[in-house]
């Protein structure tokens, strides 16, 4: 069996499955905020469920029941909390296959971009911006107070198959780069291949135009799949949380979880210096 290197980042088709499953953060109370860097933590309340904390970060996003011990709050926490603690969030979305995640109450709406160089800004129900974590200057928006929130362009090939072949004819990359590049991530974009029956490493412009519709197809069949939770695990160690089978990890031991509970992952903690496993399920 092939050794598996495990799964850092959170692709976009990951956001779109979790935030499915989050629905039940719906009306959760929002406590203590807590912020270091690029690093938010949101710890929350949520009836009939218990207390959880929301984490969130360049290329992560995940809910666990693990409290870290916690310097003392920074200004932009402080500034959050005075805002944001007692308030009940009333949605929790993605926004379009970005990875952004965009948490509304009755009052604001907390935006977390968790790409590269991404942001945590609060804005008022309009998106006017009330206050950033980091003020950002761009060719096409400005994250700073009293800006309109502008999200970054998005790319619209999951509801247009022209403007999917217009990506990859114009793509100097491999297919499974392209779509990894475009929010499916590595893994994703190797389950999409394999459906489709088609070698990875293949150019994206040699594409037929066949292969290009067989991929379109198993994009839009991937994104309807009934979500069956698993963890992965290789020697008795998580690698891995999946939404349902991916066939890159058939031959791998895996534990199934309750649908409404596969937000408990592992992290790894300062503190303890080891990983430490969170897989305790909501009943």
């Amino acid at each position: 069996m092939k050794k598996m290197k495990s799964q850092k980042e959170i692709s976009s088709l990951d956001l779109k499955f979790l935030i499915e499953e989050l629905k039940f953060l719906v009306d959760s109370r929002i406590d203590k905020i807590y912020q270091d860097g690029r690093n938010l933590r949101i710890r929350l309340y949520a009836r009939g469920f218990g207390e959880f904390e929301l984490y969130a970060s360049t290329g992560r996003f995940h809910l666990t029941s693990y409290r870290r011990v916690t310097e003392n709050p920074t200004n932009f926490a402080m500034f959050l909390r005075k805002r944001l603690r007692n308030k009940r969030i009333k949605s929790i979305s993605q926004r379009s296959f970005d990875r952004i995640v965009e948490i509304a109450t009755d009052e604001y709406k907390l935006i977390l971009e968790l790409f590269h160089k991404g942001n945590f800004i609060l804005t008022d129900l309009n998106y006017n911006i009330i206050m950033p974590y980091e003020i950002q200057r761009w060719s096409d928006r400005t994250i700073a107070p009293r800006e309109k929130y502008v999200f970054p362009v998005t790319n619209s090939f999951r509801e247009d198959f022209k403007e999917f072949k217009r990506t990859v004819y114009a793509s100097p990359r491999e297919i499974v780069g392209l779509l990894a590049q475009i929010g499916f991530g590595g893994k994703y974009a190797e389950e999409i291949l394999l459906l489709s029956g088609i070698d990875k490493n293949k150019a994206a412009q040699s594409l037929a135009m066949e292969e290009a519709e067989k991929i379109f197809e198993n994009i839009e069949k991937l994104l309807q799949r009934e979500i069956k939770p698993k963890i992965i695990l290789e020697n008795e160690q998580i690698i891995d949380a999946v939404p349902f089978d991916i066939k890159m990890y058939e031959n791998f031991e895996k534990k199934e979880m309750k649908k409404d509970g596969c937000c408990r992952r592992y992290e790894k903690t300062k503190n303890v210096g080891a990983t430490r496993k969170i897989n305790r399920k909501m009943g």
